[in-house]
């Protein structure tokens, strides 16, 4: 008996692994054993089309409207939904917003346990979430917290400007007061 080893590379959707085991099972091939491992999806590496969706919620979260920022949550969740990455570059995408998103907050002196919470890891709870819409829900729930942040932070930096701007004026100019 010779035995023969074959690789085949099929597309990730329902039914391919049993459409090819068919077609040998017919050919009167028979299977002693499979293997199936993951290889990163053919897409183009030129285009990584995350960095700007990425880009594009951390500016809506600096703008301070609600909507457009749960529509860019929502446009990035639906473009992850509908790519064809590894389970591992999910993750690692998942990381790398959680990045972002840690690195703003601490660049405009958030404190981030208010955001997400001081009751674990961040980064494990993201990556527990089970959907795109759960993540959705996760990024619009923290990412409205963090924008709600940076407006108490810019409306206390405008309070705290204003006061010094009319001490400093009314110290220098004495007339002022009269």
């Amino acid at each position: 008996m010779t035995i023969h080893q074959i690789s085949v590379f099929l597309e990730n959707r329902a039914g391919q692994l049993a459409e090819i085991t068919g077609v040998l099972a017919k050919k009167g091939i028979d299977l002693r054993a499979i293997n199936i491992a993951e290889i990163d999806p053919q897409e183009n590496a030129d285009l990584p089309w995350e960095e700007p969706f990425i880009q594009k919620i951390i500016k809506k979260v600096k703008v301070g409207e609600e909507q457009p920022l749960l529509d860019a949550i929502a446009e990035f969740t639906e473009k992850l939904a509908g790519s064809k990455m590894s389970l591992q570059r999910y993750r690692i995408l998942i990381m790398e917003l959680i990045t972002e998103l840690s690195r703003f907050g601490a660049n405009n002196q958030i404190n981030l346990e208010d955001v997400f919470g001081g009751n674990g890891d961040v980064y494990t709870r993201a990556m527990q979430l089970e959907s795109t819409d759960a993540l959705r829900e996760w990024l619009c729930e923290n990412c409205l917290k963090l924008q709600k942040q940076v407006q108490n932070f810019l409306t206390t930096a405008l309070k705290q400007t204003r006061t010094y701007v009319s001490t400093c004026l009314l110290q220098r100019i004495p007339n002022l007061n009269s």
